[in-house]
C-alpha cells in the first residue's frame, strides 16, 4: 500500500513532530527563572538572585550556585557598573569586583537576556547584588529597563 519511500518519509516527519512536542520550538527545555524575573521592576529580580546566593556568599559558592541553574559567569575586576539601590530606586555608578553571570532565553523571534552581578569585597565574599535585563529582537536593538 505505502512505498518504502513513503514510510520513511511518515517514520522522519514522526520524530520531527515528538520532538517539537518535547522541546518547543527553540529546541531546548524552558528553564523555570524565566517565568519568575520581571521585565519591569528590578527589584524583584535582585530578590530572585539574593534568594539563590545570600548576601556573604563567598565568591566561590555565589559562582557555583548560578552555574548549576544555567548561568554562565566569570569574574571582572575593577569594573564600572550601574548598580540599582533598591532604597533609592536609582542607579548608582561605582567601580567594582564582579561575577558577572549571564544567561539568556532564545524565544522564536525574540532573546531575552538576564545579567547578574554579584559584586565582591577583598575577601571575596559578595557584598551587593544588582541584575539587568535584556530583549534583543528582530532589528537586534536592545532594550534595558535599568538603564538611562
Amino acid at each position: 500500500m505505502f512505498s518504502t519511500k513513503s514510510c520513511l518519509t511518515i517514520k522522519c516527519f514522526s520524530a520531527v513532530f515528538v520532538v517539537f512536542l518535547l522541546f518547543g520550538c527553540e529546541g531546548r527545555a524552558k528553564n523555570d527563572i524565566f517565568e519568575r524575573f520581571s521585565v519591569t521592576d528590578p527589584g524583584v529580580n535582585i530578590k530572585i538572585i539574593t534568594d539563590m546566593v545570600p548576601i556573604g556568599t563567598s565568591v566561590e559558592k555565589g559562582r557555583a550556585t548560578l552555574k548549576k541553574k544555567g548561568f554562565s559567569c566569570r569574574i571582572e575586576k575593577k569594573q564600572r557598573l550601574a548598580v540599582y539601590n533598591l532604597e533609592t530606586k536609582q542607579e548608582e555608578i561605582e567601580e567594582v569586583d564582579i561575577v558577572w553571570c549571564d544567561i539568556d532565553d532564545l524565544e522564536p523571534l525574540v532573546q531575552r537576556r538576564y545579567h547578574a552581578f554579584l559584586i565582591f569585597d577583598k575577601n571575596n565574599i559578595i557584598t551587593k547584588i544588582t541584575v539587568q535585563f535584556g530583549v534583543i529582537g528582530l532589528n537586534e536593538k536592545e532594550f534595558k529597563y535599568n538603564k538611562k
